[in-house]
């Protein structure tokens, strides 16, 4: 019983979700969408940031809002992504690295790249 429990409470958990699509950013959104749908009418104008980071949305980005006055970054998702996602372009397994030249999006692949590496560069945030 212990063991199917996790199971059961993430299958809820996913199900009640699915059913209160009103409420919830769609998985694959790009973060312009997510930004312009979403930031703008919430409270997120009120935030006083040069950069925000976020995650969730399982499509990993950048848009500069306003001139390149506010950066807002997606970092995407660790979890296997869906064939739609996979079709609006979307990556898994990436994140942010933040280094002293600049924020840095990269992608862990599992087998290694053309030069050997595990780790990509997506995009170079300046």
């Amino acid at each position: 019983m212990v063991t199917i429990l996790p199971k059961v409470v993430t299958w809820l958990n996913t199900e009640i979700w699915r059913r209160n699509t009103g409420k919830i950013i769609p998985k694959c959104m790009p973060v312009k969408d997510v930004i312009e749908e979403r930031y703008v009418d919430k409270k997120g104008k009120h935030i006083d940031a040069d950069v925000v980071v976020f995650g969730h949305t399982h499509y990993a980005g950048t848009y500069y809002m306003e001139a390149k006055k506010r950066l807002f970054i997606n970092t995407g998702g660790w979890v296997k992504i869906s064939e739609e996602c996979e079709k609006q372009g979307a990556v898994p397994n990436t994140f942010l690295y933040i280094d002293t030249d600049a924020p840095h999006l990269l992608q862990w692949n599992k087998e290694k790249g053309a030069n050997g590496e595990k780790i990509t560069c997506l995009e170079d945030v300046s």
